[in-house]
């Protein structure tokens, strides 16, 4: 499902990179076709797990467990969102620094979860990016990559 999910194919999964310079790209990176504003969010994975689910830690499947057998084990399907922490065996993954976020099946945006506390709790956080930023950004990259 990680897999698929990199690659463009529908899942539940949300993508979020642990690395800022990946975020940044990926955000910035539609500025090609339009002149619209940005954002990046932040997120305490562990902080979001520990309002789900009271356990301050990420969740991994286990290298020889099907996905579906690991989400059925979790019992994913809470009223809000639950980080993960995919395996670590696929370049696009490693590379991205790819963290994963499965929704809540309350379907609300992560913003509005937990009664709006995440926000509260500085667990999510929105930065917002205008196209006037964009040389620095294309500094940034030239410069440090």
């Amino acid at each position: 499902m990680f897999i698929m999910q990199r690659h463009g194919v529908k899942t539940r999964l949300l993508d979020w990179s642990e690395s800022f310079a990946v975020a940044l790209f990926f955000t910035c990176d539609k500025w090609a076709l339009t002149n619209c504003n940005s954002a990046i969010w932040l997120l305490d994975s562990l902080g979001l797990n520990e309002l789900t689910l009271d356990e301050r830690m990420f969740y991994s499947p286990d290298k020889d467990k099907k996905y579906t057998d690991f989400l059925n084990s979790k019992s994913p399907f809470y009223d809000n969102s639950l980080a993960l922490y995919p395996l670590r065996n696929n370049n696009r993954i490693v590379s991205q620094h790819g963290m994963f976020t499965i929704p809540g099946k309350a379907a609300k945006p992560l913003e509005e979860e937990h009664v709006g506390q995440l926000i509260d709790l500085n667990i999510l956080k929105k930065i917002e990016i205008t196209p006037t930023v964009k040389k620095d950004e294309l500094l940034y990259f030239f410069l440090f990559f």
